[in-house]
């Protein structure tokens, strides 16, 4: 399946489609012992909520209940809402430009943030209005 791209170019799916064929349904023995080792820390019950939510089914995926993640990325999306042109919003426009700047540059919290981890930092055209991209 191919797709043209707003911008042109176009997007070959078909390596896409072989990947996504290719995934197994996670492992829920893995995310149920997942659970009850949780269960067993020394906190409240689910007290890390989000961590929970996104380590359980982590383990799950992997099969393991110490799954390693040797390649991390972040997802930035940037998009203008129309926010700003209608006087409500606490900064112009052009802030999310320089934003986005920032974020190709490296210089913004979640770069540094990215790199104590040892992430990849990737920003995506989610309906911008600007030339940057």
């Amino acid at each position: 399946m191919v797709i043209r791209h707003k911008k042109g170019r176009d997007l070959d799916l078909t390596r896409i489609d072989k990947i996504v064929k290719e995934i197994e349904p996670a492992d829920q023995n893995v995310i149920e012992e997942a659970r009850k080792r949780t269960a067993q820390l020394d906190m409240p019950l689910r007290a890390l909520r989000e961590l929970h939510i996104i380590g359980e089914p982590l383990c799950g995926v992997t099969g393991s209940l110490h799954p390693a993640i040797d390649k991390k990325a972040i997802l930035v999306m940037a998009s203008d809402h129309g926010i700003a042109r209608s006087g409500t919003s606490a900064h112009p426009q052009s802030v999310s430009g320089e934003m986005v700047k920032t974020f190709l540059r490296g210089g913004a919290g979640i770069n540094v943030l990215s790199r104590q981890i040892g992430a990849h930092v990737i920003v995506v055209d989610n309906g911008y209005h600007s030339r940057y991209f």
